[in-house]
């Protein structure tokens, strides 16, 4: 488990201060997925689910084809579902992106997510612009074969949020979606998440994140102030 600073985690990502600029991929590369894994498990805990990644691949099962990033298997009142899911995370230091402050107001904060669900998802075709997001309607081999439940999930990292919602922000919902695989897709907003933890009062949060440990841990020890 790895504690992190809310408030510099979305400066860091948001505020589009110049000298993060630099940082952010290589910081991001070190910390990405396991970044949106752990707050997706954090947000769905706090929702009363019993919540496990799994650390099997999520392919089609070739060793060709399109791959994801997790599996997040997900449990409540005996349903369980399993999310294949891709990790994005762009954000204001990405091509095209503008800053959005750490200290907006909430009429800020729902414009720029209801534009960038505008720039990331066509309503009258019910898909992802991008492909590289839409990929996460391709039919994953699930883990074991097991015969579960199987939903598609994105989790970005700027804040996204339907028009139709108005001014009550959901870091998690989901859309119909046009797919000969699935009825539907879940969204997860990770700077939305952490916004309305600060929000509520909570400065730092608990995260399962193994290979963010693992990494740190490997840069401490080759390299010292």
């Amino acid at each position: 488990m790895i504690t992190l600073d809310i408030e510099k985690i979305i400066s860091f990502y948001d505020d589009k201060k110049k000298e993060d600029h630099y940082h952010v991929s290589a910081i991001t590369g070190v910390t990405g997925e396991d970044l949106g894994a752990g707050l997706i498990k954090h947000y769905l805990q706090s929702t009363n689910h019993d919540v496990e990644t799994l650390n099997e691949n999520v392919t089609i099962g070739t060793l060709k084809g399109n791959r994801l990033d997790r599996w997040i298997l997900a449990s409540k009142n005996g349903q369980k579902c399993l999310y294949q899911t891709e990790i994005k995370n762009w954000s204001s230091h990405s091509m095209g992106a503008k800053k959005i402050d750490k200290d907006c107001s909430l009429i800020e904060l729902v414009e720029r997510a209801n534009l960038m669900y505008k720039n990331i998802w066509i309503e009258e075709l019910k898909n992802f612009r991008d492909a590289s997001v839409s990929k996460v309607f391709s039919k994953m081999k699930p883990p074991n074969d097991q015969a579960i439940t199987i939903i598609p999930l994105v989790c970005f990292w700027f804040p996204i949020n339907p028009p139709t919602n108005g001014n009550k922000l959901e870091p998690f919902f989901e859309l119909e979606c046009n797919s000969d695989n699935f009825q539907k897709v879940c969204i997860f907003s990770m700077s939305i998440y952490l916004r309305s933890l600060l929000n509520n009062g909570k400065k730092t949060i608990l995260i399962e994140a193994p290979n963010i440990e693992i990494r740190v841990k490997q840069i401490t020890s080759m390299f010292m102030n």
